[in-house]
């Protein structure tokens, strides 16, 4: 595993916000998969167990290629947008 990258078992839950429902609101609890939780969930040992990479969120995400995306990185561009008018200020 590159160094700085954890594995977690993350567990989810989503539904339409209460205020728009054509909104929607989630959390994830994760749990940092270290040799005391492979103690506690003995599946977490299983070489046949699928990994999948994830981020954050959507908006955050830069995965390229995410076959989950369903909101453009939205806040990656525009911290991309900033870098770029702050180089192009610098140079006049």
């Amino acid at each position: 595993m590159p160094i700085g990258i954890s594995k977690y078992l993350c567990f989810s839950l989503a539904k339409p916000a209460f205020t728009n429902p054509k909104r929607g609101v989630s959390v994830t609890i994760g749990l940092l998969v270290n040799p005391q939780l492979k103690g506690i969930f003995h599946f977490l040992k299983d070489p046949k167990l699928k990994y999948r990479e994830v981020h954050t969120t959507c908006e955050r995400c830069g995965i390229s290629d995410c076959e989950a995306r369903v909101a453009s990185p939205s806040i990656i561009e525009h911290r991309a947008n900033e870098q770029e008018v702050i180089s192009t200020l610098e140079k006049l």
